[in-house]
Formats: structure tokens, C-alpha cells, sequence
């Protein structure tokens, strides 16, 4: 198995029990990122947002949506969020004017309880928003 399972990912045929949810989540949100370069200047940077997409482009992003958003917010990953941010601020270099500060960010509302009827699209507005950590860019990070 351990020379077939790289394999099964890349294609995303594998399945681990990550997938299966352990309590049904209560909040609906999204994630972003906030780059600050030289000279003041600031650019958001989102990760798709799936349900913005047609069926066969979710199908296609799901396992990288699922680690964005798993890893990109949830203290348990923080040991990656320097990671996430140096890569950011490469996916944004300017030779002219580099990224200095990357910071990342999530914005929420709370699911309605199931005994409200809500679709997707009357869902509250994630208008909640915290940044939860800033990284200062090194040179290093634009190599």
C-alpha cells in the first residue's frame, strides 16, 4: 500500500476518516489573506470559494478546498500558517514592490439551527471577520 497510496491521492482516489465530520458545523465562513507591500499598498488574496463554481470545477477542487480551509484556520494547524503565508507572498512578488506583511484572516456568521429552513443561497452574510495572524515576509520567503 505505501507505494499505491501517493498514486491513489494525486488522482484523489483515497479516502481517510478526515473526510466525515465529527460534530455538523454551526458556522458558515470563508477565508482570506491581506498583503501589505513596500510602499503601503495592500491586495486581498481569496482560495476559491467552491460553491462559486460549476459542478465539475468543485468536483476537481474539493481536496485542495478541504486542506486550505482545514489548515488555513484551525489552531491545530499553526505550525503551517508561516508556510501558508511565505507561499502567498510569493504567489504576489513584485520585483518593483515586494511583500512585506502577509496576514491571514477568516470571516463567519453562524448556520441558522436546522429547525430554520435556510438554502445556501439565504444563508447570513459572513460579515463576522478576525485575523488571526500576521506574518512578517523575510527574504528568504520570495526565493
Amino acid at each position: 500500500m505505501p507505494v499505491i497510496r501517493p498514486i491513489l491521492m494525486a488522482l484523489g482516489l483515497d479516502q481517510t476518516w478526515m473526510m466525515f465530520c465529527p460534530t455538523v458545523r454551526d458556522t458558515n465562513y470563508y477565508i482570506n489573506s491581506t498583503i501589505t507591500f513596500a510602499d503601503g499598498s495592500t491586495r486581498l488574496f481569496e482560495p476559491p470559494r467552491l460553491y462559486l463554481y460549476d459542478l465539475m470545477m468543485r468536483v476537481r477542487r474539493q481536496r485542495m478546498n478541504k486542506a486550505f480551509l482545514d489548515a488555513w484556520e484551525r489552531p491545530a494547524y499553526s505550525y503551517y500558517w508561516p508556510y501558508i503565508a511565505a507561499y502567498i507572498a510569493r504567489c504576489n512578488l513584485d520585483q518593483t514592490n515586494e511583500p512585506i506583511l502577509v496576514s491571514l484572516s477568516i470571516n463567519w456568521a453562524l448556520i441558522p439551527p436546522i429547525e430554520v429552513p435556510a438554502s445556501r443561497d439565504n444563508l447570513p452574510a459572513e460579515i463576522n471577520h478576525a485575523t488571526y495572524f500576521v506574518y512578517k515576509v523575510r527574504p528568504e520567503d520570495l526565493k
